[in-house]
């Protein structure tokens, strides 16, 4: 039933509109972006779980899940009301999986007919939605409430849900924000320590170098896109992942990779 997982970064400056002539410093990760969106078959998808670091967070503990009939937000505060997306919930089928998961982990549920979604959501939905006609129902977590230990778990647990559903997986998320003195959270050495563990854990399909991490290096870091990547490394298992791009303009580490199943896996799991 997952056809794909992807990484993507969610600064609003990787869209056009918003960055202007600053595009030009992060061209990387949005041709990166551009590459990764090309090889998703979205219209055959027909779920998207959506885990966004950003959105709202309860308590500890717990994986914060927003349940709505429906999604919408745009990047109006950041000069563009022009970039927008609007997605239908997942109705029974987000019921279906998240009684799944509540099998395993704690989970802090919230209903709302109309849930406004934030840049952490819109940024890499606009690029994967590019002007479509139809789009995938949508379904949206926030991690930070779980250990990181529990977020691997989290994606462990998603990839042995069964369904008849194709759905794909988006991960968003920065890493680290220091790794320059101009960067939002100051210079600290720990942010380039961490962002080469997370690099090194997508392309070895490994959490490894990520649960290698002290505390000090992740706090120092700023970083806000752990408990997601971790997420799809649980999801993909050990399957090979495509690291499409990597750098750290702006001092924010920006990373995107893909994951698809294989073609000759048609049987799901």
């Amino acid at each position: 039933m997952w056809d794909w997982a992807a990484l993507m970064p969610h600064a609003p400056i990787l869209h056009k509109e918003i960055a202007g002539p600053m595009l030009g410093r992060c061209l990387s990760t949005v041709e990166g972006i551009k590459k990764l969106v090309s090889q998703i078959d979205v219209d055959s998808t027909s779920y998207i779980f959506l885990v966004d670091p950003h959105a709202y967070y309860y308590k500890l503990g717990y994986l914060a899940v927003e349940l709505a009939q429906k999604y919408e937000g745009s990047l109006a505060n950041f000069g563009a009301p022009e970039l927008k997306v609007e997605m239908e919930g997942p109705g029974g089928e987000g019921e279906s999986i998240l009684n799944h998961i509540k099998k395993h982990i704690s989970v802090s549920v919230h209903s709302k007919e109309i849930y406004p979604l934030d840049h952490g959501a819109v940024v890499p939905l606009v690029f994967l939605n590019n002007n479509r006609k139809k789009l995938p129902r949508l379904i949206l977590v926030n991690p930070i409430g779980l250990s990181l230990a529990d977020s691997y778990s989290l994606g462990k647990i998603l990839r042995s849900y069964i369904s008849n559903e194709r759905w794909g997986l988006l991960a968003s998320g920065d890493l680290s924000h220091t790794l320059t003195p101009d960067a939002p959270a100051g210079y600290t050495k720990e942010g380039a320590i961490l962002d080469r563990a997370v690099v090194s854990s997508l392309k070895n399909s490994s959490p490894e170098p990520i649960f290698s991490l002290n505390e000090r290096v992740i706090v120092n870091a700023g970083e806000c896109g752990l408990r997601s990547v971790l997420i799809m490394l649980g999801l993909i298992s050990g399957e090979q992942v495509e690291v499409l791009s990597y750098e750290g303009p702006f001092g924010v580490g920006y990373c995107t990779a893909l994951w698809k199943r294989s073609s000759c896996d048609k049987e799901g799991y």
